[in-house]
């Protein structure tokens, strides 16, 4: 790299009574990529003069809003009449398209700034640097997960929610009506009552137990979701699982569907 000033560029330098601005012409380029790096990238407030002196300006008692209470803090559009003000000219000013995001219209192949964030974003997501990554991370992720399945509060991609048939929460349709094909054979099940872990942080929770068969049913319906779980499963335990997949589910279908009353229409 090189650098025009040889000095430590700095934004504002005092000699005598003039007053020199350094930004412009304390530039580093990189002779190979060309990009031009900001003066004072690598310094702080610590160690900069110009950076201390606008810290001490923006924050604390140089700042003329420090330790004033923001006037909308707390309110809404139904309790101020200046906050539904304020929202609806800028949904107006939206529909009218005098407010746009900047970057609306633009990809990573026409916009350089898009295009440096989407690597810097692969690299995190695709990376080692990724949060979820980290075994404490995914084990959290992992239980909770566990805890809303079980409550039957949340599940991706599925129709789920208690049935009255069944008077218990299921996933999916196929779930429901695999306890009805169950309940019609006479078959005693829990269903997902047993985590089991597979690995350092993850947890796997099988659909089905059946009680006197002492086996395991997992139904995987979305394209195949969850079947590496049920893989994992047959490698850390002994323990007979049958999984249920969409050919298996079309063949029960032909035949439990003309004698089930109650049977679902296949929304997984």
């Amino acid at each position: 790299m090189t650098s025009v000033d040889n000095q430590q560029p700095s934004l504002l330098t005092e000699e005598g009574s003039e007053t020199k601005d350094y930004r412009s012409d304390s530039i580093i380029e990189c002779p190979t990529t060309k990009k031009r790096i900001p003066w004072n990238k690598g310094l702080t407030k610590e160690t900069h003069h110009s950076l201390k002196r606008v810290s001490e300006k923006v924050s604390g008692e140089g700042n003329g809003s420090y330790g004033k209470k923001a006037w909308n803090k707390g309110l809404t559009k139904e309790m101020d009449n200046r906050v539904l003000q304020n929202g609806i000219s800028r949904s107006e000013s939206y529909k009218k398209g005098d407010w746009k995001a900047w970057n609306k219209g633009l990809t990573k192949e026409t916009h350089v700034g898009i295009a440096s964030q989407a690597v810097k974003m692969k690299g995190i997501l695709v990376g080692d640097k990724h949060p979820a990554k980290r075994p404490e991370v995914r084990k959290r992720i992992s239980e909770a997960a566990t805890k809303r399945i079980r409550e039957g509060k949340w599940y991706p991609r599925s129709k789920h929610g208690v049935r009255k048939d069944l008077g218990h929460y299921v996933r999916s349709s196929w779930e429901a009506n695999f306890s009805r094909v169950l309940r019609y054979l006479d078959v005693n099940y829990e269903f997902e009552q047993y985590s089991f872990p597979i690995g350092i942080s993850r947890n796997y929770l099988p659909d089905f137990y059946l009680t006197e068969l002492k086996c395991f049913v997992e139904i995987k319906g979305f394209k195949g979701w969850g079947k590496g779980q049920a893989i994992l499963f047959r490698e850390y335990y002994d323990i007979p699982l049958v999984v249920i997949d969409e050919e298996s589910y079309k063949i029960m279908r032909s035949k439990f569907k003309p004698l089930i009353p109650e049977w679902e229409d296949d929304l997984w």
